[in-house]
């Protein structure tokens, strides 16, 4: 079962057909509650704001007719594509959209929660860290709030792996607890 202080969070994309079209589905369950809601955006839309902020983030996914595609998904014309070693251009507006498409209508269920995420189709390259969960101010990546600020997040391929994960782990035996930071620079405009 589920910690109080866990939210699993599952995605999933329905095909355009005739009358209806394409949707997506954000389905939340926590411990004391329960919420399917219909996310902004369907299947091909998501697999766009992916591949976009993906291009902010990869510099690999600039490499060849990439940097085209890229440019493209972005909206930079062929003069700002950035050269090799140049900061990438994450836009964090978007990132900010992406979130509230997803997770806009379960905030105050999944607030201070740690998600676990089944995602599936476009959402599955999806570095769910990345999103921003409010409006971005200043151009300070640092300043940034990035979901990762507020929720631990954990990927699972499917719902039933956590039932799988929580038979077999086994307590530490550390005997001090463990901590890390980590805080990437990142640089460029957002």
């Amino acid at each position: 079962g589920l910690r109080d202080d866990e939210a699993l969070v599952m995605f999933f994309d329905t095909p355009a057909i005739q009358p209806l079209r394409e949707e997506t589905f954000v389905w939340v369950v926590t411990k004391s509650g329960l919420r399917w809601v219909p996310a902004k955006l369907g299947r091909q839309a998501l697999s766009r704001e992916v591949a976009a902020l993906r291009c902010g983030l990869d510099a690999t996914a600039w490499n060849g007719k990439g940097a085209e595609r890229c440019a493209a998904l972005i909206g930079l014309n062929r003069e700002r594509i950035p050269a090799a070693g140049q900061p990438l251009p994450f836009d964090t507006a978007r990132a900010h959209r992406l979130y509230l498409a997803l997770f806009g209508g379960v905030q105050d269920l999944i607030a201070g929660k740690h998600l676990l995420i089944v995602a599936s189709g476009p959402l599955a390259q999806l570095p769910f860290a990345a999103l921003v969960t409010r409006p971005p101010g200043t151009g300070d990546l640092r300043t940034v709030p990035w979901l990762a600020r507020d929720h631990a997040t954990t990927v699972l391929p499917a719902p039933s792996s956590l039932k799988a994960l929580r038979r077999i782990a086994r307590p530490s035996h550390a005997p001090l607890p463990m901590i890390g930071f980590g805080n990437p620079l990142l640089e460029g405009p957002d």
